[in-house]
């Protein structure tokens, strides 16, 4: 985010258009609380976004021989991931329900749009924007700490199956993990200690945040096995 107050850009080709949107911004204040910039193609946009310049973005759906939507896809593409408000046409909700699925932090229908619920968006936004920039921000550390720890770590779902592998499983066990991935986690276990790690596995699923420990023997690919927990 830049610093200052929050700099806004408006995206629409006509000028007339930012104008009238920018008029909008003004009888709400919001120009005192905001920096508001005018972007008039694709293109000036997607540079703004890849710079970070802008903290949101209020996007018209016609833009030349583009979109909205179009910039709003190719934004969440390139992980780009300021806010993007998108002004549609006529209330389409099919185009409303795309952006969003896409990414989109809000759609607002430019025909019935009001000075009050342009400014909320706009806040609504940032605000969206703060929120998941601080989840990514947590989910990079803690990734980072798994992936440069020296314990095994994995990943299952409520059947076993392993969804993530940390990468001293090939060092310890002999697996990379990649190859592991959608593979069931009890493969790695000793025959002889699968009940007790079923049994403790259950327990896990019927008691979320209860911590389980085992002693069992892990397999390794050469038919090595190991004490593990």
């Amino acid at each position: 985010m830049t610093a200052g107050p929050p700099r806004v850009a408006l995206v629409h080709p006509l000028e007339e258009e930012f104008l009238s949107l920018l008029a909008m911004l003004r009888q709400a204040g919001a120009d005192h609380r905001f920096a508001i910039d005018w972007l008039s193609s694709y293109n000036a946009a997607l540079a703004s976004l890849q710079s970070g310049h802008h903290d949101v973005y209020l996007v018209g759906h016609r833009l030349g021989d583009r979109t909205g939507l179009d910039l709003v896809r190719h934004a969440a593409a390139l992980g780009l991931h300021a806010p993007i408000v998108l002004l549609t046409e006529g209330g389409d909700r099919t185009i409303d329900a795309q952006a969003m699925e896409a990414g989109a932090a809000d759609c607002l229908d430019r025909e019935t749009v009001v000075q009050e619920s342009l400014e909320r968006a706009m806040r609504h936004a940032l605000d969206r924007g703060h929120v998941l920039d601080r989840l990514r921000r947590s989910e990079e550390r803690f990734r980072a700490m798994v992936e440069h720890s020296t314990e095994v770590l994995l990943t299952v779902d409520d059947h076993g199956v392993v969804l993530y592998a940390s990468p001293p499983l090939e060092r310890v066990l002999g697996y990379r993990p990649e190859d592991y991935v959608g593979r069931s986690g009890f493969e790695l276990v000793h025959p002889e200690d699968l009940v007790a790690l079923r049994q403790g596995y259950a327990r896990c699923l019927e008691r979320p945040g209860e911590p389980v420990t085992l002693d069992i023997r892990a397999r390794h690919r050469d038919g090595r096995t190991g004490a593990s927990k």
